[in-house]
């Protein structure tokens, strides 16, 4: 069966607003989920300004 990749989500937490992203880990480790999670970002951040 295929993973389900990654999925993105916002959540709130002691009133401030967060990005969180959820993962497979049969296709990435800690490490290259939250490289690609920071680039996704600061992608999505160029392209909202």
């Amino acid at each position: 069966m295929m993973p389900l990749g990654v999925g993105f989500g916002v959540a709130t937490l002691d009133g401030e607003v967060r990005p969180v992203t959820r993962y497979s880990q049969q296709q990435s480790d800690r490490d290259a989920a939250e490289r690609f999670t920071a680039l996704y970002l600061d992608r999505l951040g160029a392209t909202a300004a």
